[in-house]
């Protein structure tokens, strides 16, 4: 994550600004809120008509396997967008 959403945090622990956060609750804290931010389409980075391999690219600098992570996660395609997601309440 390079966003800490106010949660503390340690700095960065890379080039691309990804933040070391105080505690791993902290760290969770901050993922949920930008995935909240993402879901209910008030995100200025995704947009509620992103898919997962959208989204993926973005948030992991390029990562193919992200979206195949989450979408195995979530038992969903990587075609699914913001909007299905959101709309599941997956």
């Amino acid at each position: 994550m390079t966003y800490a959403h106010g949660h503390p945090t340690k700095g960065t622990v890379n080039a691309d600004g990804v933040l070391w956060f105080e505690s791993t609750e902290d760290g969770w804290e901050a993922l949920y809120h930008e995935v909240s931010l993402m879901l209910a389409g008030r995100s200025h980075v995704y947009s509620l008509t992103d898919t997962l391999i959208t989204v993926g690219f973005k948030y992991s600098n390029g990562d193919r396997n992200w979206a195949l992570n989450v979408a195995n996660y979530l038992g969903v395609s990587e075609d699914t967008t913001l909007q299905e997601l959101a709309s599941q309440q997956v």
